[in-house]
């Protein structure tokens, strides 16, 4: 379950810095209810339902990418490139979720930090 601490509103509000840090707790707690996940299948299922949930808190989050254990979901820029992206989420299985906020070259630069 995510706490409602991380609504959309909320982390568009905070300051770039601040906005970072919310993004990391908030990928922890995501790493966290994936923790666990045995196989592929069962980690598919724990994000998708993770994802509603995100997608309950204010974000649009439809899938971009997917190849069998990686994904990446973003917002509405992928169909109408007029549009501007929030939460940005690449999922590897078994390594873990990465979050950028409406940077997709940064969400490449942390997923290879991982």
């Amino acid at each position: 379950m995510i706490p409602e601490a991380y609504t959309k509103d909320f982390i568009e509000s905070l300051p770039p810095q601040k906005r970072q840090e919310k993004l990391r707790e908030l990928e922890t707690v995501l790493n966290a209810n994936l923790k666990g996940c045995a196989d592929l299948k069962g980690w598919q299922d724990r994000l998708y339902s993770l994802i509603e949930e995100l997608n309950g808190l204010g974000f649009f989050l439809g899938r971009w990418d997917y190849d069998s254990e990686v994904e990446t979901w973003g917002g509405p820029s992928y169909m109408d490139p007029t549009r501007q992206d929030d939460l940005l989420l690449r999922s590897q299985f078994p390594v873990g979720v990465t979050l950028a906020w409406q940077d997709y070259e940064e969400l490449n630069k942390r997923q290879a930090e991982q």
